[in-house]
């Protein structure tokens, strides 16, 4: 027998670790076009009622908090930064290629 918990959970993985910044809605999207649990059910699952109760009382984001349970996500800044890094080292190698 499939256990779809375990499946929805594996899968919501993954498909954070590929799209970190996705919000509440494009996984729930996903999850119901893939027959998966939605971020709801995988919460109640995941984040105990003394979690739950202060993250609300501090007006945390409860769908970030489960994804960052599961993978450690860079800030936006360091995101860019690599950007940066990638593009000069490809303007580097093409002035390489001109020489």
């Amino acid at each position: 027998m499939i256990d779809h918990y375990n499946k929805s959970k594996k899968a919501f993985k993954k498909y954070i670790k590929e799209n970190p910044y996705c919000s509440r809605e494009e996984w729930d999207k996903y999850a119901h076009e893939n027959g998966l649990f939605s971020a709801f059910t995988i919460e109640c699952h995941e984040i105990s009622d003394n979690t739950l109760k202060q993250l609300l009382k501090e007006k945390e984001n409860v769908f970030e908090f489960l994804k960052e349970t599961f993978i450690i996500i860079p800030p936006k800044e360091i995101r860019m930064f690599n950007k940066i890094i990638k593009m000069n080292r490809e303007n580097k190698r093409k002035r390489e290629e001109e020489y």
